[in-house]
Formats: C-alpha cells, sequence, structure tokens
C-alpha cells in the first residue's frame, strides 16, 4: 500500500508470469489508516499469466485511476473481482479479458462487474 502510494508518476504497469502473486496490493502491507489510493498518471495497466491472482486489492480502499484507459487480464483464472472497495475510472475505454473484448458502451458499470461477467461466462 505505501508502495503504491509512491508511485505517482507510473504511466503503465505490466505484471506477467509471477505464479505465487495473489493481489498486487495486500491489505496486509497497509502501514497508513487511510482509504483511498490514487494511480494518477496510469494509463495502461496489464496482468498476464498471473495463475493465483484473486484481486488487484483485497482491502476495502477506493481506487483511483483518473487516467486510466486500458486494462488487459488474460490467464488470471482465479480473479474474480478486481477489488473489495469502490472503483473510479472515468478515462476507461478498453477492457480486454483473457479472448474477450469490451468498451464501455456493452460493459459499462465498471471494473468489477465486467470481470464478473466475464467469470460467469466461462
Amino acid at each position: 500500500f505505501s508502495v503504491a502510494k509512491s508511485l505517482l508518476q507510473l504511466t503503465r504497469l505490466k505484471i506477467t508470469e509471477c505464479k505465487m502473486i495473489e493481489e498486487i496490493i495486500t491489505n496486509g502491507q497497509v502501514v497508513e489508516m487511510e482509504d483511498r489510493i490514487t494511480f494518477i498518471q496510469l494509463k495502461y495497466l496489464e496482468l498476464d499469466r498471473l495463475p493465483r491472482l484473486t484481486r488487484f486489492c483485497s482491502g476495502s480502499y477506493t481506487i483511483e485511476f483518473p487516467s486510466l484507459q486500458q486494462v488487459v487480464v488474460r490467464q488470471c483464472p482465479n480473479m474474480k473481482h478486481f477489488s473489495q472497495g469502490a472503483l473510479n475510472t472515468p478515462m476507461l475505454h478498453k477492457l480486454q479479458i483473457t479472448n474477450a473484448s469490451w468498451d464501455e458502451r456493452i460493459w459499462g458499470g465498471g471494473l468489477n462487474n465486467a470481470i464478473q461477467k466475464m467469470f460467469k461466462i466461462m
């Protein structure tokens, strides 16, 4: 959590082939008692071949991605939710999960809803 808060200039995040990772931001790492995490400049997020990943964040934090435009989730079979807390992704217009793609006209309702819908289809 404290590392995530220090990545203010991060524009692209790609995490790939980490066989043991279960979460990107873990609740157990929280040092400060704040309820909001903001990735101000992040425009692209890719999670690829993470077989044990269950979610991006397990805490009930509000996660804000004011610049995020594209999310790619590939071969993350255990990822059923993106986050337990609220998500703010006002610029998100492309979501690709495995072999399926949606844009906001089809999957409107947010990142968590889109991931949940995908797992119902699979």
